[in-house]
């Protein structure tokens, strides 16, 4: 662009997992954080999950969500009420199938700004080498469906 041109605005967001090996009868908990500055947003989660073996080829994952966000405006303007805060809570099941590496699931949410719940059900299959693909059909807040199909590579080192 030419020296005096106006450069736009610079953006991004930032965010962090973390895993935690669980205690008792909670086999992993994972604490997430997300600072959204071109929302104006920040987010905190948590999500507790327990594995249930029901034979050598079965087993049931059972996971819950809680997760808070809350604006970054500090201070509204003169008349205007500050926005509150969203608390949001989600359930899901998973059967496993251990041998085929394929997992189906149920779930559903519930968010403090929306009384209804909404449901998702889904599939899931690992591939090769960390490849895994799934699908789900979820209800959206207007009273709709949306459907999903993600490919996803995780490698571990």
């Amino acid at each position: 662009s030419p020296p005096d041109a106006q450069q736009p605005p610079s953006s991004g967001a930032g965010w962090a997992s973390a895993a935690i090996p669980g205690l008792g009868p909670i086999d992993q908990a994972t604490l997430d954080a997300r600072l959204d500055p071109e929302t104006d947003q920040r987010k905190f989660g948590a999500r507790l999950s327990k594995s249930i073996p029901l034979n050598e080829q079965l087993s049931v994952t059972v996971q819950n969500g809680y997760g808070v966000s809350q604006p970054l405006v500090t201070a509204p303007a003169a008349g205007v009420a500050a926005p509150a805060q969203v608390i949001d809570s989600d359930q899901m099941a998973k059967l496993n199938f251990l041998p085929l590496g394929t997992s189906i699931f149920a779930g559903s949410k519930i968010s403090s700004i929306d009384d209804r719940r909404l449901n998702s059900v889904g599939a899931e299959q690992n591939l090769l080498g960390g490849i895994s693909l799934s699908g789900a059909v979820s209800d959206n807040a207007a009273g709709g469906h949306d459907r999903s199909l993600t490919a996803r590579f995780k490698r571990s080192w």
